[in-house]
């Protein structure tokens, strides 16, 4: 695998990666070589291949070479970023881009993949990229607006706005196809992954039961419900968010009932326990969610601002390695934290569930 080093902040793309058949290459081709899983090199390529990506490689590059020392600078997430439902979205669409000859069978297979080369469709393969790209634009944090401005910033800012990001790209596509078509695919991906429910048909019965029993169990948890977020939250609805993982049954009445069976299936009983349980919980773990909450801090993976009273990832959060359970019902809360009125959840809360809550946004 390696990167085009001749390149420039002017053409259609700036950071230029593959995958690709282990002959001699020239010098302007520059080899790397990364450690982990086979998925998770793939992810590699994805990450250095998404727009979000290029439009910080066209801040760095000013001139015509993309150096060692630039692309080490490159905001590129570590292999611990990345759950297994990650990978499972990513994986299959990277290899389906790279995979177009026979001469790549060997990445194909490592990849697990033992059937012949994809046929090179354009159109299938531009709503590919726009779900790569739009599935890292989520993965920084981007919002809807932002990911508009690193596309088009006068889409944003007004057409007398002087900047401009992908012009050439957005040019050769009127040209072509009367539209910015790359702005359109990628924003209607967007949506339809900021939308969607996280894919668990792949989740074994029962495999996200477990129990909270110690600070490490709490801090793990609390972890996997940082590193999910999207964007800065209110420290209320994180905790709340906790709350629902660390005890599922909380979150069963703000469910459809579809959701509800898929969330029994995946917890087991816990998603039916009684309110008995909570208030053990919510005495035994506060002092234990508070150590938790310091330690992520003094670690550099909560970072929290007084000014907005709001949680954000701090880039430790990607150093902790989090069971899949975990990281599963973090990305399940959150997805239905969306439809949840908060108000209305937080006074379903019990005495017990409302003090766990108030003591552990104060702490």
């Amino acid at each position: 695998m390696g990167w085009r080093d001749i390149t420039n902040a002017t053409n259609e793309r700036t950071s230029i990666a593959s995958a690709y058949p282990r002959y001699a290459i020239g010098h302007s081709i520059r080899n790397m070589f990364v450690k982990g899983s086979d998925q998770s090199r793939a992810a590699f390529i994805a990450n250095l291949s998404v727009l979000p990506l290029d439009f910080v490689a066209r801040q760095c590059v000013g001139g015509t070479h993309l150096t060692v020392e630039i692309l080490k600078q490159f905001p590129i997430l570590p292999p611990s970023a990345y759950s297994e439902a990650d990978l499972a979205f990513i994986v299959p669409r990277v290899l389906e881009l790279t995979y177009t000859s026979h001469s790549m069978a060997p990445f194909a297979r490592d990849l697990g993949y033992e059937g012949p080369p994809f046929a090179w469709d354009e159109d299938r393969r531009a709503h590919l990229r726009a779900e790569l790209d739009a599935w890292y634009a989520l993965a920084y944090g981007l919002t809807r607006d932002e990911l508009r401005y690193v596309l088009d910033p006068k889409d944003v800012m007004g057409a007398d706005y002087p900047s401009e990001t992908f012009r050439v790209l957005q040019k050769n596509e009127i040209n072509k196809y009367g539209e910015y078509r790359t702005q359109r695919l990628v924003l209607a991906a967007y949506d339809a992954l900021s939308a969607a429910a996280p894919e668990t048909s792949a989740v074994a019965e029962g495999d996200w039961d477990y129990a909270i029993r110690d600070e490490v169990d709490v801090r793990l948890l609390l972890a996997a419900i940082v590193k999910r977020m999207r964007q800065p939250r209110p420290i209320q609805e994180v905790i709340l968010a906790f709350l629902y993982a660390a005890q599922p049954h909380l979150l069963m009445p703000h469910l459809s009932a579809d959701r509800q069976a898929e969330w029994r299936r995946l917890v087991g009983p816990t998603a039916d326990m009684s309110r008995i349980s909570v208030a053990s919980f919510a005495s035994s773990h506060l002092a234990r969610f508070t150590e938790a909450k310091g330690r992520l801090a003094a670690d550099g993976a909560w970072r929290f601002d007084v000014a907005s009273n709001t949680v954000d990832r701090g880039s430790a959060i990607y150093s902790i390695s989090l069971p899949p359970s975990t990281e599963g019902r973090a990305d399940f809360v959150w997805h239905a934290m969306r439809s949840i009125n908060q108000q209305n959840a937080t006074s379903a809360l019990s005495q017990e569930e409302h003090s766990f809550l108030a003591q552990a946004v104060a702490a």
